[in-house]
């Protein structure tokens, strides 16, 4: 929470790696549980979203020790509208099963 903006993957892999080395330094012996929010990815317009570009960027990220990702997506004014833009997401993802 409150990360400084990191503007690319050399830059995160550059804070990941500090975070594993304080972790270490203080003595914690459980794996330390990583959030990320994907660059370039908006589901602001879920049509320009490759579902096999995104596979690729989760494997990537998970290689790097990613645990959960986080996705923006646009805000909704209603419930309903919600949920429309999560069975977007659905849909959008089902390839990838």
């Amino acid at each position: 929470m409150r990360t400084a903006e990191i503007t690319s993957m050399e830059d995160f892999d550059r804070r990941l790696a500090y975070a594993r080395r304080h972790a270490e330094a203080v003595g914690r012996s459980e794996p330390l549980d990583v959030c990320f929010v994907p660059f370039g990815l908006s589901l602001a317009d879920p049509d320009r979203v490759d579902p096999s570009q995104f596979a690729k960027l989760i494997d990537e990220l998970g290689g790097r020790g990613v645990t959960w990702v986080t996705l923006n997506q646009p805000h909704a004014r209603t419930r309903a509208e919600y949920c429309d833009l999560v069975a977007k997401l659905g849909e959008l993802l089902r390839p990838l099963r």
